[in-house]
């Protein structure tokens, strides 16, 4: 992800794209659209949240649907990547909580999740990058399970576990979305009661 872009008018000069700058704006695009949503998540507004000038954003991001789009991105690879760790050392219920809004920084994660799946209903470059990025994340999700399973003893097919991951993505998503919208109806016990009853009736949780 590392590349360039020009900087001012004032000729060829670049500046280097920097990973960890570029994480603090997608940090402070997570506060924007949790705040104001995503249409209120200008260049503008991200750069006041981020501290800095809407120009010094575009030494990191060629416009705000590159911003956007990363920002969506962080949140889809950091969560991935703790359920991952979680599958193949803990339990899968541990695992599954970490789509779930149990918390003020796993809220903010769904509520841009949420934000990024309904601007990719109107949006089919979103939806595209979407897709990839559900894809990948499904394929990490998929090996991460199926390993588990082979070390419990039993037997794994590719397209069988394919449906699984499938299975228990969305029911994650429906879990975190009824979370978002009434907080009061689905606090974090009765999430993670949620989550166990899925596993459960799938024959994933382990006696």
């Amino acid at each position: 992800m590392l590349g360039v872009v020009s900087s001012s008018a004032q000729g060829d000069r670049r500046v280097p794209r920097q990973p960890a700058r570029r994480r603090e704006i997608a940090a402070a695009a997570h506060r924007v659209i949790d705040r104001v949503g995503i249409d209120g998540a200008s260049m503008r507004e991200i750069a006041r949240e981020a501290g800095c000038t809407t120009g010094s954003l575009t030494h990191h991001f060629s416009g705000r649907r590159e911003l956007l789009d990363y920002a969506v991105g962080v949140v889809c690879e950091e969560s991935t990547a703790r359920l991952v760790a979680a599958a193949r050392s803990g339990s899968l219920l541990d695992a599954l909580a970490e789509y779930l809004p149990l918390d003020e920084p796993r809220r903010l994660e769904a509520v841009v999740w949420v934000v990024g799946i309904a601007e990719a209903a109107r949006d089919p470059r979103m939806a595209a990058s979407l897709a990839r990025r559900s894809a990948a994340t499904n394929d990490l999700i998929a090996a991460a399970l199926g390993e588990r399973l082979r070390q419990d003893g039993r037997e794994v097919d590719d397209d069988e576990l394919g449906l699984v991951v499938d299975e228990i993505v969305c029911g994650a998503d429906g879990i975190a979305a009824s979370a978002l919208s009434e907080p009061a109806r689905y606090p974090p016990p009765r999430q993670l009661e949620l989550a166990r009853r899925l596993l459960a009736r799938m024959g994933l949780l382990r006696p």
